[in-house]
This record gives C-alpha cells, structure tokens and sequence, in this order.
C-alpha cells in the first residue's frame, strides 16, 4: 500500500501574498488561507471555528498565482502537507504545498 497524502483546503487569502523572485531556481508565493465553520462548545453555545495555514506555490504556478491572488479573494487549493522549518524565520509547522489553485468567484 502507498501513502496518501493530499488534501483539498478551501478558504479565503486573508493577507498579501508573499511572492519571493529568487537569483537561482523557481519563483515561490506563499500564502495565509484561512477557513471558518459553525462549531458549538460545552454549554451549546454557536461559535466561528477559523483556522489559517499557509500554502506554499512554487513555479509555474506561482507566477500565474501572482497575477490572481489578492487578500479577501477564496481559493481552492490541491496539495499535499509537508512540514516546513524555516532556519531564517526561526518558524516551523504543518503547510500546504500547492499541486493546484482554483480561485472561486465571489457570489
């Protein structure tokens, strides 16, 4: 049996896309997708669950993200979970590296 690892997110881009041009190798955007739902607690009580990860868009893809990825627009994202440790940063975490975008239009 092969491991599986791939996951549909959908969600809003909640801040600017960081969109790193490198000297050597494949642009990269990283963006904060954030997702909500309705979840109740102990005492019955409605509240917004949200969570944000961030997705890593790395060549092709990044440039064309470039172009369509904007704070408040909700995307659709295809990838698999990596764990990311950034030595610069001093950051590190579960992130999404981006196989396929879709941006959902707004109704």
């Amino acid at each position: 049996m092969s491991d599986l690892n791939s996951i549909i997110l959908e969600g809003i881009i909640d801040k600017k896309p960081e969109y790193i041009l490198k000297d050597k190798g494949d642009p990269i955007m990283v963006l904060s997708l954030v997702s909500s739902r309705d979840e109740i607690d102990v005492n019955g009580e409605t509240y917004k669950a949200k969570f944000a990860i961030k997705v890593h868009v790395s060549g092709r893809l990044a440039e064309k993200c470039s172009e369509l990825a904007r704070d408040g627009v909700r995307a659709r994202v295809v990838g698999r979970i990596i764990w990311y440790v950034s030595l610069s940063e001093g950051d590190g975490g579960i992130r999404i590296r981006s196989e396929h975008i879709e941006f959902v239009p707004v109704k």
